[in-house]
C-alpha cells in the first residue's frame, strides 16, 4: 500500500515538472459530476429525437474511437438536435406572430354595403370604402408599415387666384356669370378661399397621424411670412393660412425648390412630398431661362433627391398655340414621380383629400386578400370572394350570380391570407337584411 501511494506521489511529481497539472480529488468529482450532467443531458435531448446513446456509445467503442472523441461526437449532435427543435419552436412562433397581425390588419378596414339590387338571377352589390390605407399586393399579405411623412403643401397665391367663380356643386360650376349664378342659388366666390378651405381640411387629415405637414406660398418668388416650416401644430398651420392673400407673378420652379430645401434640411428618415398647386402655368423663372422648364426640371431635380412632387391644376388652365398649362402640370407630376390631379372650381378639397389618400396607400401598406360574401336564405347560405375591394373613399359594384333563392341576409367579411398560407377571416365588416 505504501509503495503504491509513493509510485502515486513520484508519477504526479513527474508530471508537474514537465508542466502537466494533474487534478485534485476535489476536481476528480467535480469533473465527474460535470461529465455526468453532460451524459444526461445529451440522453435527454438524444431520446426525444428518438435516438440510444448507448447504442451510439457501443457503436462507436466497437470501431475502437476513444471515450473523449465519443463525447465530442455526442455534443456535435446534440447541438444539431437543439438547432432542429429550436427551428421548429421559432417557426410556430413566426406563424403566431403571422396571425396576430393578420387579425390586427382585419381591424383596421373600414367598409359598408351602399346599395343592394336584383335583376333576374344576377345581384348587384355596392360596397363603399371609407377613409384608411390598404394595398393589393396579389393574393398575399406582405407587412404593414407605420405611415409617416413630411409633406410641404406648395400654394399658388398669383393674382388669378382673386378671381371669382360660381361654386358649391357642379352645376354652379358650369355657370360663368355672376348674375346667372346668384339667380341659380350658387355662390359667387374667389378662388382662394376654395384654396384655403382645402388647407385647412389638409392640415386636420395629415395630422390624424404621426405626419409633419408645411407650407410654401408663391407669387413671383417666394412668400416667406404666408409660409411655414414642418410642424405637427394645427393651430400654427391654420394662422397660415388664415393670413393668404394674393400677389402677383407666378415662380412654380421658386416654390417647388424652396419645399425642396427645407424638407431635406430636416434629417428625420421619413417619407418626403410635396404637392404643388396651381391655377395655371408658370410665368417666372429661376435660372433666367424658359419659367416652364425651370418647373420642370426643379420637380425632376427633388425627385433626385429622394422627394415625391405630386401637381394640382386648379380652375380654368389656359391652352394656346404657344403653351398648354396642364400639360405643363402633367409634366412636373410625371418628372416629379407623382400623380396630376384637376380640380374643377369647386373640388379642390376633394381633390386634396384625393391626393391625400393616394400618398398614404402608397406608403401604409395594410395588404390583403380579399372579401368574402355570404348570401343567407332561411335556411341555406352560400358565399362568394371580392378580389378588388374599393379602396379608401371609393364605391364599386359587383355583380354576381345568385347562388340562393330569396336571399333574406348579406354578410361580408375581410379575409388575410398569411405568408404561411393560412386563411384568416376577420370580423363582420357590414351586414344587409333583405325584406
Amino acid at each position: 500500500m505504501t509503495e503504491n501511494l509513493q509510485s502515486i506521489r513520484l508519477q504526479r511529481l513527474g508530471q508537474e515538472k514537465m508542466g502537466q497539472k494533474h487534478p485534485t480529488p476535489t476536481q476528480d468529482a467535480t469533473l465527474t459530476n460535470n461529465k455526468l450532467f453532460i451524459s444526461s443531458n445529451i440522453s435527454a435531448i438524444m431520446n426525444k429525437r428518438g435516438i440510444s446513446v448507448n447504442l451510439l456509445k457501443k457503436g462507436f467503442q466497437k470501431r475502437g474511437i476513444s471515450g473523449v472523441i465519443v463525447t465530442v461526437l455526442l455534443i456535435l449532435i446534440s447541438i444539431i438536435a437543439v438547432l432542429v427543435l429550436y427551428s421548429l419552436v421559432k417557426g410556430l412562433l413566426r406563424e403566431e406572430k403571422e396571425l396576430t397581425d393578420a387579425k390586427t390588419e382585419i381591424i383596421s378596414f373600414d367598409a359598408e354595403i351602399d346599395k343592394i339590387s336584383f335583376s333576374q338571377s344576377k345581384m348587384n352589390i355596392t360596397i363603399k370604402r371609407d377613409m384608411g390605407q390598404v394595398t393589393v399586393k396579389n393574393v398575399t399579405v406582405i407587412e404593414h408599415t407605420p405611415i409617416k411623412a413630411d409633406i410641404i403643401s406648395v400654394v399658388d397665391l398669383s393674382g388669378s387666384m382673386a378671381d371669382y367663380y360660381c361654386g358649391d356643386n357642379d352645376t354652379c360650376g358650369l355657370i360663368e356669370n355672376n348674375l346667372a349664378c346668384v339667380s341659380a342659388g350658387c355662390i359667387w366666390k374667389d378662388k382662394v378661399s376654395q384654396l384655403k378651405n382645402a388647407n385647412r381640411d389638409f392640415v386636420t387629415k395629415i395630422l390624424g397621424s404621426d405626419n409633419r405637414l408645411g407650407f410654401v406660398a408663391y407669387d413671383k418668388g417666394v412668400i416667406p411670412e404666408f409660409s411655414i416650416n414642418l410642424t405637427k401644430s394645427t393651430s400654427d398651420l391654420t394662422d397660415v393660412v388664415d393670413s393668404w392673400v394674393t400677389r402677383h407673378g407666378t415662380c412654380i420652379c421658386c416654390g417647388i425648390t424652396e419645399a425642396q430645401n427645407r424638407l431635406l434640411n430636416d434629417t428625420s428618415v421619413r417619407k418626403k412630398v410635396i404637392i404643388l398647386m396651381s391655377d395655371g402655368g408658370a410665368a417666372d423663372d429661376c435660372s433666367g431661362g424658359d419659367p416652364r422648364a425651370d418647373a420642370i426640371n426643379s420637380s425632376k431635380n427633388a425627385h433626385e433627391l429622394g422627394i415625391t412632387v405630386h401637381s394640382i391644376g386648379f380652375g380654368n388652365l389656359e391652352t394656346t398655340e404657344e403653351y398648354n398649362d396642364t400639360d405643363d402640370l402633367v409634366q412636373i407630376a410625371k418628372e416629379g414621380g407623382g400623380n396630376f390631379y384637376y380640380a374643377y372650381n369647386n373640388q379642390l378639397a376633394d381633390v386634396y383629400t384625393k391626393a391625400y389618400t393616394d400618398i398614404f396607400t402608397e406608403y401604409g401598406q395594410e395588404t390583403y386578400d380579399h372579401l368574402k360574401v355570404v348570401i343567407y336564405n332561411s335556411t341555406s347560405s352560400c358565399e362568394f370572394k371580392i378580389y378588388n375591394p374599393p379602396l379608401p373613399l371609393e364605391t364599386k359594384t359587383y355583380v354576381i350570380d345568385l347562388c340562393v333563392s330569396n336571399p333574406t341576409r348579406i354578410d361580408i367579411y375581410y379575409v388575410i391570407i398569411t405568408p404561411s398560407g393560412k386563411e384568416v377571416i376577420g370580423p363582420k365588416v357590414d351586414s344587409w337584411k333583405i325584406g
